[in-house]
C-alpha cells in the first residue's frame, strides 16, 4: 500500500524532519495524517499543482526532490542527481 503524501507551504514556523521550517517554506512528502494536523492547526496550507509549478525546485535539496519524484512515480529517481531530478519533475508537472 502506497502512503499518500502532500506538499505543504508553511504559514507559521514548525519542525519537520528535524529542521525548523519558516513561513513560506515548501515541505514536500509530508504524510497525509501529519499534513492534515498541520493544516488544521494553521501551521501550513496544502500546495496545489499550480503553486508547485511556480515554486523554485532548485531550492529543494536532493532528498526533498526524491520525495517529490516518488509522488510523480518517476522511474530511476533514486539514482538521479539534483539537476536530473529537477528536469524530471518539471517534465512530469508539464504533462
Amino acid at each position: 500500500m502506497v502512503k499518500k503524501v502532500l506538499i505543504l507551504k508553511c504559514t507559521s514556523s514548525f519542525v519537520a524532519g528535524g529542521k525548523i521550517i519558516t513561513p513560506g517554506g515548501i515541505v514536500p512528502g509530508v504524510p497525509e495524517q501529519e499534513a492534515k494536523g498541520l493544516i488544521r492547526r494553521g501551521k501550513a496550507v496544502q500546495v496545489d499543482s499550480d503553486e508547485r509549478a511556480d515554486s523554485d525546485l532548485s531550492e529543494l535539496n536532493v532528498a526533498e526532490l526524491k520525495t517529490l519524484a516518488a509522488e510523480y512515480d518517476i522511474d530511476g529517481a533514486d539514482s538521479m542527481k539534483k539537476a536530473q531530478l529537477v528536469a524530471a519533475i518539471e517534465k512530469s508537472e508539464a504533462q
